[in-house]
């Protein structure tokens, strides 16, 4: 089959006329007619745009094959496994283990050791805040506790920091078990 036919094949295929090819190659209707009654090739730039618009390749057009094209059938990359743990997890964490591995372990304790420091970066401004020394002696003993303003704080900084080494311990978990299940399965 010569390029001139499967043009028109194609073309035909596509449900395209000839001026609506000629608009999206770039080029005149005459242009598209001259290509399909064989009285001109088309231009080796205007190639790879036919053959994109066709869903072909570019072989296929230039070959002389009389079979109708058949894109080539590639092997489908192998799946990344993943746990039936993980599979199951819902929400947010679930979405962070399936995308990022034994590393959304690492990123979940982190996120741990964050609510630790954050816990304990509010009680020490509470603790500041809240201790008032009326006589500037600096004496301990002497300080004013305010506590029953600062109760909700150190009780909000409190539940902060147990989360916090809660998630941090869970995300070093995951990231240990995920990464020897990631190497069992290589």
């Amino acid at each position: 089959m010569k390029l001139s036919e499967k043009i028109v094949m194609c073309r035909k295929r596509a449900f395209l006329s000839q001026d609506a090819l000629a608009e999206l190659v770039g080029v005149s209707r005459q242009a598209v007619s001259k290509w399909e009654t064989g009285d001109a090739l088309p231009e080796t730039s205007k190639l790879p745009l036919l053959a994109e618009i066709f869903g072909v390749s570019i072989d296929w057009l230039l070959s002389d094959s009389d079979e109708p094209y058949q894109k080539p059938t590639t092997p489908e990359p192998p799946q990344k496994q993943v746990p039936e743990q993980l599979e199951t997890m819902p929400g947010f964490i679930g979405r962070i283990f399936r995308k990022y591995g034994w590393l959304g372990g690492i990123y979940t304790m982190l996120g741990g050791l964050s609510f630790i420091g954050l816990g304990i970066l509010v009680r020490v401004i509470v603790g500041k805040m809240f201790a008032f020394d009326p006589f500037g002696t600096g004496d301990i003993s002497s300080m004013m506790d305010l506590s029953p303003m600062s109760e909700p704080m150190n009780i909000m900084s409190t539940v902060m920091i147990v989360l916090g080494v809660v998630i941090a311990i869970a995300g070093m978990v995951a990231a240990i078990v995920l990464n020897r299940w990631g190497k069992k399965n290589k």
